[in-house]
């Protein structure tokens, strides 16, 4: 009797136990869900400010940094023509030249000349190259892709690399990189064009398979289901894309190395291994001379590939690369950025 009155003491005590966390819980999903619930509000709010053109600085967008622009929907969600549609229309009116549509299973390929005699003011990304082959197109250029794309032209990329270098006769087997790769993709008539930005719509939070090697500096954001688009939150992803500054263009390198240095290892001067590979008064030399050292400068310590910015929203790089030639530099410590 005694033991059974300790048991069940003790029952309870487990039972009060679990019912403080789950109250705990409780309380802190409460508390989260009501968080998320007001910036959805407020989200909508903004959004809803931003179609009627009450933010200022909302209506001057630099679209010209938006150079190339992918649209990535579920495959479900694509047979939405009319939506698919309305969003065109709405890049065609904030003044995007290039846009590229990718589903899957190719849905919105079979709708293609829907779409282009809807839309009227677009043309195909061939048609356009060769009728406005200058920067100031005058129509919205279109391309249209699907999985199968990636897989044929991932296939026939490989098969060139195979011929090339196995079956060529080559005395030294390369190794693979993305330089080699691109140089196949180009060399078998694949579009190797890579976007600036990538919006997603749809429930998945990932690429749904768009082709790795077109994303290297590329920054991705999920918009959400296709249903709920608002001109609004495009117009705000747009410019704050536009707003955030791309490390990875090596313009400002060339127009001043010692600053572009500055700008990346977040103020630490250029070590002297480095200053020495440029001549030491760069002001007196001659455009074509500091390009030509700011090459020499980039190859031999791989810099390109290890300043990609994959979502552009971080400001500086996480890592720059060692050096692999350039002796003078080798005890440098370059660090974690």
């Amino acid at each position: 009797m005694k033991c059974r009155r300790y048991y069940s003491g003790f029952l309870s005590f487990v039972q009060s136990g679990n019912l403080a966390l789950c109250l705990l819980w409780s309380i802190i999903h409460l508390i989260v869900g009501i968080w998320y619930f007001a910036l959805g509000i407020a989200g909508a709010l903004e959004s809803c400010l931003i179609s009627i053109g009450l933010l200022k600085r909302y209506k001057a967008l630099d679209i010209g940094k938006v150079r190339y622009l992918a649209i990535v929907i579920d495959s479900e969600e694509a047979r939405q023509t009319s939506k698919v549609i309305e969003l065109l229309r709405w890049l065609a009116a904030i003044g995007v030249k290039n846009a590229c549509l990718y589903d899957p299973d190719g849905i919105l390929k079979k709708f293609k000349e829907a779409f282009m005699t809807r839309l009227g003011d677009a043309q195909l990304s061939e048609e356009a190259a060769v009728n406005d082959p200058l920067l100031d197109q005058k129509y919205m250029a279109l391309e249209f892709a699907s999985l199968s794309d990636g897989k044929e032209a991932a296939a026939r990329a490989a098969n060139f690399l195979f011929v090339k270098y196995y079956l060529g006769g080559a005395d030294k087997k390369p190794i693979f990189t993305e330089s080699l790769m691109a140089e196949a993709l180009k060399a078998v008539g694949c579009k190797v064009t890579e976007p600036d930005l990538l919006l997603v719509y749809g429930p998945a939070r990932c690429h749904l398979g768009f082709p790795a090697w077109r994303l290297r500096y590329t920054e991705i954001v999920h918009m959400g289901p296709l249903k709920s688009m608002k001109y609004g939150s495009l117009i705000k992803v747009i410019r704050k894309f536009t707003m955030v500054r791309q490390n990875y263009d090596l313009s400002s390198a060339r127009k001043d190395p010692e600053d572009y240095w500055k700008s990346i290892m977040k103020g630490e001067p250029m070590p002297k291994a480095i200053k020495d590979l440029f001549h030491e008064d760069l002001a007196s030399q001659s455009t074509s001379s500091q390009a030509s050292k700011m090459d020499h400068f980039i190859k031999d310590f791989d810099f390109k590939p290890s300043v990609i910015i994959y979502h552009s929203h971080i400001r500086t790089p996480r890592r720059v690369a060692k050096p692999k030639s350039a002796p003078k530099a080798k005890n440098l410590l370059l660090g974690q950025v």
